[in-house]
């Protein structure tokens, strides 16, 4: 119980009973207004002696609805489960017979009507039944769906379709260990999940989609069934469908389905689930046997496993100079599997060399053929600007670019592309205040380009083609590249505390930063990723060599006989004002997150500083001497909260494009 303060400052009781009925809540309000509550457990209640009259009408009432819901409605040769032999539970994270039966019930209700219904969809979660087999009631219907939601029929576009299964697949992994209740089963439509390509769909803070995946998709292959030729064919991200499911997911977007949200409604509310089910099994052909509808052992659902609508497979991207993980391998993937590019070699993509003007050009003619082309080794930004603009038909462009300190550097044919595709949101300025018109397109983030204008072309608010009818153009961000420098390493441990190395550390939150960041869509490079030992002045030319825009090194502070001494602080090269923009960045952020005691933002002539040619800081994330920080900085969780906070500092001080 807590006291809390509603809208007009009045005080409010707060008061719940737990969950899945474990407890009966009492709230007891005393002759002195004293209010007190406490939970109730079957236990607690076992001595009370139920009201005579009440309990008649409950047993009654009850005895009445169990009649009706134990009449016998159908039959099952087959078992539908949702389980394997080893009693682990397979609903949430790969297709069942279970989720088949559930989905085909949804389609048939709405084909039985009479209406145009193209895919069915059933979230996992709704589903929660063991082995069913033999006879089945009603109340069998009701231990499948238990929550008694109903059946809406709404039109979507392929576009929403597919991340609506995108985001269904987002926790699948190869060994199936991460269950999702969102993970959606599906009829008249089949699609397969590659779990080697990383989930990179977006979400906000409570977990709620909010966009499309910045890298490849992972859910391809998606084939509709054409109820009139019984022929799938390829779902049209630009078509119209007409899509069946429950209130749940369809209509209050639960387990996140945002992209559902303003769908146009066909029919709501039509019937509950469970009625749902029973009304699909009626409509199986009555057995001389049972005499009573039966699901065949020859049909569909004699597998647990499904009838092979969802394929997972998990397939890493054919090169040998693309890490499985890296932020660009989805868009690799999508690429080469789209034929918009092809590797340098047949073994290796070349992610971080230049694209050459020619392999640019050819990329997106494949997309929207054009005469404009570039030529040489390399393309800058503006010359990509140019080959968009052109494609987009030369449009007129008023974009003020006077915002950028370098827009005088434009040269004078580009000024207009430029200001076009900035104002599209095809460029974005960097953290700086610059726009960068003589950046180097590496491969890497070519493929990203090309894929996201590849999607965009094809989908509803694509970018405007001479050849497409869309109006809206594709958005795209510059990849920022990030150094992380986990510091020491090898035979240089750092500081050492109760057998701790401090090398230990830094790498340990050094992997999970580069996660957060490489999810958040930056290029990542690690100074090294194991106990590996590597010089200052390495470190330093490391970053310099990839063009890094930020350096971000990470270490754990000591001082000696000082057990009590504890907090965070940042450092930045004296000279260096953007670098202390980073520093302070990254120091109010992670102090934020973390709870850490902030020591501030300091400058030093330390070598990572000096010699790296971007903005650059240097954190120290806790005292080691203090045996209170240690225990936190060994500790996973306080870990994470570092690495969240050091990268929600990148992100604040990268900004939102300009």
């Amino acid at each position: 119980m807590e006291e809390v303060t509603d809208e007009g400052g009045g005080a409010v009781i707060l008061t719940q009973t737990g969950s899945y009925l474990d407890a009966v809540g009492q709230l007891t309000i005393a002759a002195d207004g004293t209010i007190t509550t406490e939970l109730l457990t079957a236990e607690d209640l076992s001595g009370l002696t139920p009201d005579p009259e009440v309990k008649a009408l409950e047993d009654a009432w009850i005895s009445e609805i169990d009649e009706q819901l134990g009449q016998v409605i159908g039959y099952a040769e087959v078992t539908l489960d949702n389980y394997d032999a080893e009693g682990s539970r397979l609903v949430r994270k790969q297709e069942t017979n279970t989720g088949d039966f559930a989905a085909d019930a949804l389609y048939h209700l709405f084909d039985s009507m009479g209406m145009d219904v193209d895919v069915a969809v059933m979230n996992g979660g709704g589903i929660r039944n063991g082995a069913v087999t033999g006879e089945i009631t009603y109340q069998t219907c009701k231990e499948i769906h238990t929550f008694g939601n109903v059946a809406c029929l709404i039109t979507v576009t392929g576009q929403q379709l597919l991340d609506a299964l995108e985001w269904g697949a987002k926790d699948m992994t190869a060994d199936g260990a991460v269950e999702n209740g969102g993970f959606l089963h599906v009829s008249g439509l089949r699609y397969t999940v590659n779990t080697a390509i990383p989930s990179t769909v977006q979400q906000d803070e409570l977990g709620v989609w909010t966009g499309g995946p910045t890298g490849g998709y992972r859910v391809t292959a998606v084939e509709v069934l054409n109820n009139e030729t019984g022929v799938y064919e390829p779902l049209s991200l630009t078509g119209v469908y007409n899509l069946a499911g429950y209130n749940y997911t369809l209509r209050n977007l639960g387990d996140g389905f945002a992209m559902f949200d303003g769908a146009v409604n066909v029919l709501d509310y039509v019937a509950e689930d469970y009625m749902v089910l029973a009304d699909y099994l009626q409509s199986f052909p009555v057995d001389e046997a049972t005499g009573l509808p039966t699901i065949s052992v020859g049909s569909q659902y004699a597998d647990v496993n499904g009838s092979g609508r969802i394929t997972i497979v998990h397939e890493p991207v054919g090169y040998a100079d693309v890490a499985e993980g890296a932020w660009y391998a989805g868009a690799v993937s999508y690429v080469t599997a789209n034929g918009l590019m092809a590797g340098a070699t047949e073994t290796t993509f070349a992610p971080n060399a230049p694209i050459t003007g020619a392999d640019l050009t050819a990329a997106l003619n494949a997309i929207a053929p054009a005469e404009a082309e570039t030529g040489g080794q390399s393309v800058t930004r503006e010359a990509l600007a140019a080959l968009l603009w052109i494609r987009a038909g030369s449009p007129a462009a008023g974009a003020d670019l006077s915002a950028f300190s370098d827009a005088d550097s434009i040269s004078g044919e580009n000024r207009t592309a430029m200001a076009w595709a900035v104002s599209q949101g095809l460029l974005a300025g960097y953290g700086n205040g610059t726009l960068g018109p003589d950046g180097i397109l590496t491969r890497a983030q070519a493929a990203t380009v090309v894929m996201r204008l590849h999607q965009a072309v094809l989908s509803e608010g694509g970018l405007a083609l001479p050849n497409d009818s869309q109006q809206t153009a594709v958005q795209w961000e510059r990849q920022f590249t990030v150094v992380i420098d986990p510091g020491h390493g090898g035979r240089q441990p750092g500081a050492h505390y109760s057998g701790v190395s401090e090398k230990e550390i830094n790498l340990a939150v050094a992997l999970k930063l580069e996660a957060l960041l490489t999810a958040r869509g930056y290029q990542v490079v690690m100074t090294r990723s194991d106990d590996t030992g590597i010089g200052l002045y390495e470190r330093a030319e490391l970053a310099n060599a990839f063009g890094a825009d930020l350096f971000v090194s990470l270490h754990s502070n000591a001082m000696a006989n000082a057990p009590n001494f504890q907090g965070i602080l940042t450092y930045h090269y004296p000279s260096n004002s953007s670098g202390a923009e980073l520093a302070q960045s990254i120091q109010t952020a992670v102090c934020q997150v973390t709870g850490g005691t902030d020591r501030g933002v300091r400058s030093a002539d330390f070598v990572v500083l000096r010699e790296t040619d971007m903005s650059a800081a240097l954190v120290e994330m806790g005292y080691m001497s203090s045996p209170g920080e240690l225990a936190r900085l060994l500790d996973a969780s306080y870990q994470d909260k570092l690495a969240q906070g050091i990268a929600e500092g990148i992100a604040q001080y990268l900004g939102a494009p300009e």
